[in-house]
């Protein structure tokens, strides 16, 4: 059994020196912020969507083994409750976002460029208390959903009820990504950026519930570990293929707004992480996950999962921060921007996976049958 312990940022607040330099920080945070709001709300955007991948990634993959079963759920969802607990709070840290709103999005400061003639379903839906509305809902979405076909003793409900959640999570993470996202760029569109953002957060919750089994059952049947890199091979394809399916679909098009999108992302130091992202988020995955050896080796599938999960914090900040652009800002705000998604993604981390980060587990043994699958 696991010992309880303090959680970390309750022990270095407990030490004055330490509170009045976390003081001096928030102090500064405000500074800046009254300078430049918008590079210090992307930054805290970009923290604030990686780690939202982690509770709705978790809801998501409960939802399929509740629907399909499988041993691969053994062990690897045993602590689902608690990765999904935190997305009450993923709510609350969003009024950040809905205060600052009109510095993030360019369409609530220019409007609809669009004549109301041309657009007028975009210059309905593109309102400021439509668009709170619709934050607000999803978020109570989610947290139902939670509460019903991914709740922690699930079997109380029909397997169509998860049938049903899963195809309502599926449509509001897409209207919720191309709120909150997509439209950091009021011109871009993209009908397949809602799966591509699914699968990311797919990958984050897999990621961090493989690092998290691995630790906590290190005699997991050898089975049920080629289980999980298969099921991490899959998520790897899926959103592999997401991504270059939207890529190819925009270029192909040459259509200047879609495009334009890409601009921001595939040139100067972001396009050196686009083929960054492309190596370590695709081809290493793929070529260690295609050995069963690897997949049936802790520390291998371990660190595979541990170096995907990097990949996709890099990944949201590579979605969201060179939407700066829209705004013309100096060279080194995207540089401010980054250190505060840094500062905000630890800060986010110390709350939403206190278990993974610090509290020792004592292992589970497995069987002699099982170890041996």
């Amino acid at each position: 059994m696991s010992q309880p312990t303090t959680n970390p940022i309750a022990r270095v607040l407990s030490r004055p020196a330490y509170a009045s330099i976390a003081g001096a920080v928030v102090l500064l945070a405000v500074v800046f912020f009254w300078k430049w709001p918008t590079s210090m709300l992307m930054g805290y955007l970009a923290g604030w969507t990686f780690w939202l991948g982690v509770p709705l990634g978790t809801m998501g993959l409960k939802l399929i083994h509740r629907m399909s079963g499988g041993d691969w759920g053994k062990q690897l969802l045993d602590d689902s409750s608690t990765r999904i607990r935190p997305l009450t709070l993923m709510a609350i840290l969003f009024i950040p976002v809905l205060v600052g709103m009109k510095w993030l999005y360019p369409w609530m400061t220019h409007g609809v460029l669009e004549p109301l003639e041309e657009s007028h379903f975009r210059h309905w839906y593109m309102r400021e208390g439509f668009f709170v509305a619709r934050s607000v809902a999803y978020f109570l979405i989610w947290i139902g959903i939670s509460l019903t076909g991914a709740a922690a003793k699930p079997n109380r409900w029909p397997v169509g009820t998860a049938g049903v959640c899963f195809v309502l999570m599926m449509v509001t993470i897409t209207l919720a990504s191309l709120d909150w996202l997509a439209m950091l760029s009021s011109d871009f569109y993209s009908t397949i950026f809602g799966l591509y953002l699914m699968m990311a957060f797919g990958v984050t919750a897999l990621c961090v519930m493989i690092i998290s089994a691995t630790i906590r059952f290190p005699e997991a049947p050898l089975k049920r570990m080629n289980d999980w890199g298969n099921l991490l091979l899959t998520f790897v394809i899926l959103h592999a293929y997401m991504a270059f399916s939207q890529f190819l679909i925009v270029w192909s098009g040459n259509l200047p707004r879609e495009v334009a999108w890409y601009d921001q992302r595939n040139y100067g130091a972001w396009g050196a992480i686009a083929l960054m992202l492309i190596v370590v988020q695709f081809f290493i995955p793929f070529l260690v996950l295609l050995f069963r050896d690897a997949k049936q080796k802790r520390t291998t599938l371990a660190a595979t999962a541990g170096g995907m999960l990097a990949a996709t914090w890099i990944e949201a900040a590579w979605l969201v921060i060179p939407s700066l652009k829209e705004h013309k800002p100096q060279a080194w705000e995207c540089i401010l921007a980054v250190a505060v998604m840094v500062i905000v993604s630890a800060g986010i981390g110390l709350f939403i996976s206190p278990r993974l980060l610090w509290t020792s587990t004592t292992p589970v043994a497995a069987t002699g049958e099982e170890a041996h699958g």
